[in-house]
């Protein structure tokens, strides 16, 4: 976790390792914003841009793979974005990697139910983040 000021760029760093583990390692990544509106806002201004101007990411995300607000298909990948304020949201995520962002601002109730989502990387054998 880091204690920050804002606008210092760690959730455009927090997406960058998202969409890392899911393009290089074929992650399922969930991505946690506080609400659904702050994954429209954040996926609008800093995700779309950040794979318009980069090469790599447009290579990444072939041609008529999934590419919507809180579904994207890089690589071999899958990053979820969802917003803690719905319980339902995260439920049906297995991921291998979790981020949350805007921590004090989630839905703190909802936080647990979230980390359960990372059982199945552990069953299967694999290391879990967070």
């Amino acid at each position: 976790m880091f204690v920050k000021s804002t606008q210092v760029g760690m959730s455009t760093q927090g997406w960058r390792w998202a969409g890392r583990r899911v393009q290089q390692f074929g992650d399922t990544s969930l991505y946690i914003f506080p609400t659904a509106d702050h994954v429209t806002d954040f996926g609008d201004s800093r995700i779309e841009p950040s794979i318009e101007a980069s090469e790599f990411l447009k290579g990444a995300i072939r041609s008529g793979t999934v590419r919507q607000k809180g579904l994207k298909r890089i690589g071999n990948g899958w990053l979820f974005l969802r917003g803690s304020n719905s319980r339902a949201g995260a439920q049906s995520v297995d991921a291998d990697s979790v981020t949350f962002d805007e921590y004090n601002e989630l839905d703190a109730a909802n936080v647990p139910q979230i980390e359960r989502r990372l059982t199945g990387a552990r069953q299967a054998g694999r290391i879990p983040r967070i």
